[in-house]
């Protein structure tokens, strides 16, 4: 890999950074931003807005964490002999901060609330494990990981639609466990097969062999089709437990079901290959914009949520704006943001969470 593409700053010191990578989470800070503030805004008869805004924003999640895989993997590269230490430390504090933004949303979250960071924190903790299994065994676990979500779901009785206040407090035996493994926003059945897809990747983008990423894609998408198959047929045993959520197309990921999760770590991985190809256009678009968020993006998640979130209903700003009033303080926030992002790239994103977690580890 060109010693132009190495840089050391972000979530993980010592990454090889690409362009590319950095920009597709920099489109990820953008689709994540516009999901959550339009939703915030605008009244909620404005289902055209928050229907399109939504499901643009469903991407953000999925490319957070896949990328997150391939940030580890770049890590394992440079740091082969010391990175366990780095990994689990690194993880640690990134559950800690989504602790931290829990407390700082009290009207979206509970202290005991399982959202991205504590997913992402926790897989990156488990990664000294991960790093020793070969591509056959990740692959393994990937397709044990998918299987074990069906089969603890099926346990537990998970509805087949969560809401906010099912995710947002533990109510029922197990609590914060049980946000953790199976019920909460983004838990470890089926997230973690993400973050061990966007591992290998990161694994075959050093070795030269992104044919294996489109293969690897493929795959799951044909996988895809044949169980979207079987549940348009509508035969009886893929309409029963305990089978039903292995062939059910439900468009929410909340609970992720085999289908959309299927489908969700296809296309993060089609957006990996497409920005990696073009990654120096897309450095040079619109002087480094994208790049510029996705090294501030988690400093982005923490703020854009506690700031808005709680701020909005205080303002009396909550679900209130007209559809046209909500797309543009929409793009006048993404603006904002991204002003933000070039700017303090010039201190080097100095005093951000990024650069904390770099200070404490």
């Amino acid at each position: 890999m060109a010693r132009a593409h190495l840089k050391t700053d972000g979530w993980m010191d010592g990454v090889q950074r690409r362009p590319g990578i950095d920009a597709l989470r920099g489109l990820a800070v953008l689709l994540m931003i516009t999901q959550h503030v339009a939703y915030w805004f605008g009244v909620l008869r404005a289902k055209q807005v928050i229907l399109v805004t939504g499901a643009l924003g469903g991407l953000a999640a999925p490319i957070f964490i896949t990328l997150s895989g391939v940030g580890v993997a770049f890590s394992i590269h440079r740091h082969a002999e010391h990175c366990d230490r780095l990994l689990i430390l690194r993880g640690a504090l990134l559950v800690g901060f989504g602790f931290l933004m829990n407390l700082l949303t009290p009207s979206w979250f509970s202290p005991l609330s399982w959202y991205v960071l504590h997913l992402i924190g926790t897989a990156m903790i488990l990664s000294p494990l991960l790093r020793r299994a070969s591509d056959p065994w990740v692959l393994v676990l990937i397709g044990l990981c998918l299987i074990a979500t069906v089969s603890v779901q099926n346990l537990l009785d998970t509805p087949l639609r969560l809401f906010n206040e099912d995710m947002a407090a533990p109510q029922k035996p197990g609590g914060v466990l049980r946000f953790a493994l199976a019920e909460g926003f983004f838990p470890l059945l089926p997230w973690l097969a993400f973050f061990m897809t966007g591992l290998l990747a990161g694994r075959w983008l050093l070795a030269a062999r992104k044919d294996k990423i489109v293969r690897l894609a493929l795959a799951m998408l044909g996988l895809l089709v044949l169980l979207a198959a079987v549940d348009y047929l509508k035969l009886d045993f893929a309409r029963q437990a305990p089978w039903l959520r292995f062939f059910r197309v439900n468009t929410t990921f909340y609970p992720a079901l085999t289908p959309i999760t299927l489908f969700l770590m296809a296309v993060s991985l089609c957006f990996l290959l497409a920005f990696v190809a073009l990654e120096q256009k897309i450095d040079r678009f619109a002087n480094g914009a994208l790049t510029a968020l996705g090294r501030a993006s988690l400093t982005i998640l923490i703020v854009h949520v506690a700031l808005f979130r709680e701020s909005l209903p205080l303002l009396g700003l909550f679900h209130r704006l007209s559809p046209t009033a909500t797309v543009l303080a929409t793009l006048a926030v993404l603006l904002g943001f991204t002003l933000a992002a070039l700017a303090w790239r010039k201190t080097g994103f100095k005093y951000g969470a990024e650069w904390v977690l770099r200070r404490l580890s």
